[in-house]
């Protein structure tokens, strides 16, 4: 038979299981920090990022790419 594997969830249990072994787990208990750098439509993003995580973002920071070549953006 075929098996499917979730590889998303076994890269998260390997590199918790890592972090463990390597002492560099965090200790605190408390929730993180999101910052967000978009290309575009920051007011949207927001909007947006805040419908899919159940909880309002602060402001997206606009990135300006005016100086990297087409090919680079």
């Amino acid at each position: 038979g075929v098996e499917l594997v979730d590889s998303a969830a076994e890269t998260a249990l390997e590199t918790a299981g890592l972090l463990a072994r390597l002492d560099l787990t965090h200790p605190r208990a408390v929730g993180g920090q999101c910052r967000v750098f978009v290309s575009d439509r920051p007011r949207r993003f927001v909007e947006i990022g805040a419908a899919f995580l159940g909880e309002a973002l602060d402001d997206a920071v606009l990135v300006d790419q005016g100086d990297l070549p087409w090919y680079e953006r």
